[in-house]
């Protein structure tokens, strides 16, 4: 997901934990081209701030309190990921092997009261007013993609919402789960809604269908049939009288203090 997307969703802000205070040592899993950790380096200039992740694809340009890794968060975690007093992580979960293990090396190198938060895209579509039909395009396409990616990638597209049991098996305490809608299109009333529906549907859901319908074969489908669920797609998000959304689903938890 776009970072300015997110954040315009999130109010204008990087996470909804209650970092108070200085933190010190904060860890991005998953960071990317780092755009986030940039912006949180720069908020905490007292902060040392680790982006992680196992493509070298970081911005060249960082405050000097960032530092980049490559690694796989999924290994034996580095001593340098210790005493943190905050662990951040967005649209990686579903990307994990084991999102288990990797919360429980986060409870490990938290301070106690430090937070670990996930931001992830949920995969079903939903509508609240009963304008979305049953053949709806774009929730045949996410279907597809679930299944497939589940069945040659192992990935789960559904952990975002087993994220709070999974925190509280591992020990944090205060957890948090809220779900921002995204509207698919523009057809929200909201000039901020309707700008964010047209980002998700024109930018970021169209790239997602191209690059996946591109790969017909694997996905179990002809050519004739990959082009035409594109062109069904392409009206939908264009047709203002379905109010249709995507979630974003927000999870936060502390350690506790004792």
């Amino acid at each position: 997901m776009k970072h300015q997307l997110i954040k315009r969703l999130l109010d204008n802000n990087d996470y909804l934990s209650p970092i108070e205070g200085s933190p010190q040592k904060i860890l991005d899993i998953g960071t990317g081209t780092g755009i986030w950790a940039v912006e949180v380096a720069d908020k905490f200039p007292s902060a040392h701030v680790i982006g992680v992740d196992i493509s070298p694809i970081q911005n060249s340009y960082a405050p000097q309190n960032v530092d980049w890794r490559i690694d796989d968060i999924e290994d034996t975690w580095s001593p340098l990921y210790s005493d943190l007093d905050f662990v951040h992580l967005r649209s990686v979960s579903v990307t994990l092997r084991n999102p288990s293990s990797v919360i429980t090396s986060a409870y490990q190198n938290l301070k106690p009261g430090g937070w670990i938060e996930f931001q992830d895209a949920g995969v079903k579509i939903g509508c609240d007013d009963s304008t979305m039909p049953e053949d709806y395009a774009p929730t045949r396409f996410m279907e597809l993609f679930v299944r497939t990616f589940q069945n040659h990638y192992g990935w789960d597209l559904e952990v975002p919402q087993l994220l709070p049991q999974m925190l509280g098996n591992a020990g944090f305490a205060e957890i948090h789960c809220t779900t921002h809608k995204m509207p698919i299109g523009p057809w929200a009333k909201d000039i901020q809604q309707r700008e964010i529906g047209l980002f998700l549907s024109k930018d970021v859901l169209w790239q997602l269908v191209r690059a996946v319908l591109v790969k017909w074969p694997q996905m179990g489908l002809t050519r004739q049939e990959a082009d035409n669920m594109e062109k069904d797609i392409r009206k939908a998000f264009h047709d203002t009288r379905i109010h249709a959304y995507l979630p974003w689903i927000s999870v936060w938890a502390q350690k506790p203090l004792t």
